[in-house]
């Protein structure tokens, strides 16, 4: 269940038809070889941020269906993250950020609301965090002993502080180390 947030006085906010086409747009992109190494939460979470920008440009007395405006947002930023994957863009182009201080609208007692505000947050549950919490327990016993404590050290250590300590190189340690230790835990 997504947690309410502020909407801007623009008439138009993330709503659950645009969770539902950023779902659906970032499930067929994510399936492109391009997208590999990418989820889809991400590819989703790219999309709703292009939307929060361009969601102040829907008029509804030019364009009366907010749908086809949600659905032509997605469909043309995905279009650009694929060129972008591809390389077909200009370096400057792939270095485009996004001011999430950028004031999108105002709250009700007239302050600023911020495009970071506008995102909606997915914490879990505190029954969800406990859970978690046992089911990374339970993992990190099944993990052989070197391999438990270098992912202890992981929570606070960099990969490459932990490797030169070990005398590895960076990639020796991924292979060795961070991926086992992934593999183990994605089970969670």
């Amino acid at each position: 269940m997504r947690p309410e947030m502020p909407a801007p006085k623009t008439g138009h906010e993330i709503d659950d038809t645009a969770f539902r086409l950023a779902r659906l747009v970032a499930g067929d992109y994510a399936r492109s070889p391009e997208f590999k190494g990418y989820s889809r939460e991400d590819i989703e979470q790219d999309l709703l941020l292009h939307l929060l920008e361009k969601a102040p440009l829907f008029n509804p007395a030019v364009n009366d269906d907010w749908e086809r405006f949600v659905r032509a947002r997605l469909e043309e930023r995905a279009k650009d993250m694929l060129k972008l994957r591809r390389g077909r863009r200009s370096t400057a182009e792939r270095e485009r950020t996004v001011d999430l201080d950028q004031v999108v609208g105002e709250d009700e007692s007239g302050d600023p609301v911020f495009l970071s505000e506008t995102i909606p947050s997915k914490e879990p549950s505190v029954a969800d965090e406990v859970a978690l919490r046992l089911d990374l327990a339970e993992a990190m016993k099944r993990l052989p002993d070197g391999l438990a404590s270098i992912a202890r050290r992981m929570g606070a250590e960099t990969q490459a502080e932990i490797a030169a300590d070990l005398g590895m190189t960076p990639v020796q340690f991924h292979r060795q180390c961070a991926t086992p230790i992934r593999r183990a835990l994605q089970s969670v």
